[in-house]
């Protein structure tokens, strides 16, 4: 998990910490027979690891990173918000909502799923955004890892 969900400053434990109090608690349950059919006993952190192991297998699932560079949208250079959103819908099937800052900045993007099956097994679909994007016509596409292997060029398209 180090290497594919750090922060923008390549730190881990405070960014963990919020997504599973914001999105991972949604999947603890209070029957037991929800999380895992095949064991007698539960670990008692089951569901962190199942819900941590949900999202690192929708972050290979949906290699956003890799489709925007796919399309030549690297980090380090200001896009059309639509741009950003179209390559990201065309090359994964999925539309995103993109998230940016006061400054313009892309600071999150949210894929949408309805969700099936019991919490260990889950299967996720694809489904279309419930709010609208808060970026204006461009956004700035910052390098997000200091180990990002795309230069940070100044070149507007």
């Amino acid at each position: 998990m180090n290497n594919v969900w750090p922060n923008s400053e390549g730190l881990v434990d405070s960014l963990w910490f919020h997504e599973w109090n914001k999105h991972g608690t949604c999947m603890t349950t209070l029957e037991p027979g929800c999380t895992s059919s095949d064991k007698l006993e539960l670990d008692s952190y089951q569901g962190i690891i199942d819900y941590f192991s949900s999202a690192v297998d929708l972050y290979s699932r949906f290699p956003v990173f890799q489709a925007l560079a796919r399309r030549n949208i690297l980090p380090g250079r200001i896009y059309q918000t639509t741009l950003v959103a179209s390559a990201i819908e065309e090359e994964l099937g999925i539309l995103p909502n993109l998230q940016c800052d006061t400054n313009g900045t892309l600071s999150e993007l949210w894929l949408y799923f309805y969700v099936k099956g019991p919490i260990k097994y889950l299967e996720f679909y694809p489904t279309q955004p419930d709010s609208t994007s808060s970026c204006n016509v461009s956004l700035y596409y910052p390098k997000k890892y200091p180990s990002n292997p795309y230069p940070v060029t100044n070149v507007i398209p």
